[in-house]
């Protein structure tokens, strides 16, 4: 008998806990939905990826409100603003930007701006100098001669030349010790 009160016991006290965890749960309001599928966050690509300073970036950006105004910058020192363009309907722009000829050699981010709402996209580019001037675009300086061509060479080119020499032959002696077995 004292098994069977055990039993009922325990189904009371399962019973009065599941009641009090369900309580709140019925009186709680349907949860929000959000719109299926969720709108997807804003981006930028540009292509080409790598650049010479000079020439066209065509880029595609989506995100934005219907006809928001967007400003392009390309963020260097200082930034440099690029052009003015309006999203179209969907919120997307596209368009094309001329990377400035002074621009220098490495990474270089593009954004995309864009107020009320406040929303900026970015991405990065890696830009090369201009090594030959532009059509109609002389460069101020002129040609090197074949003498002055050798007077161009700095010093810590020679010594970094050499260090990377030397390098080389102590890596070629140490490997040759060890083949030999001299330690």
């Amino acid at each position: 008998m004292l098994r069977r009160s055990v039993w009922r016991t325990a189904l009371a006290v399962l019973a009065a806990v599941a009641v009090l965890f369900m309580a709140p749960l019925t009186g709680a309001e349907a949860a929000h939905a959000h719109p299926y599928p969720p709108p997807s966050p804003p981006s930028l690509s540009v292509n080409p990826f790598f650049v010479v300073a000079g020439d066209p970036v065509r880029f595609t950006a989506k995100g934005f409100s219907p006809n928001q105004q967007v400003v392009a910058v390309l963020r260097d020192r200082p930034n440099t603003p690029l052009g003015t363009f309006v999203a179209n309907a969907q919120g997307k722009v596209s368009g094309s930007v001329t990377i400035p000829v002074s621009t220098r050699l490495g990474f270089h981010e593009l954004q995309l701006k864009g107020q009320n709402p406040n929303l900026t996209v970015s991405a990065l580019l890696f830009v090369f100098p201009r090594v030959f001037p532009l059509a109609g675009e002389t460069s101020g300086q002129e040609e090197p001669q074949p003498a002055q061509a050798d007077a161009d060479i700095e010093p810590r080119h020679v010594g970094g030349a050499a260090a990377v020499v030397a390098l080389c032959g102590g890596a070629w002696l140490g490997t040759r010790r060890l083949r030999n077995g001299n330690r």
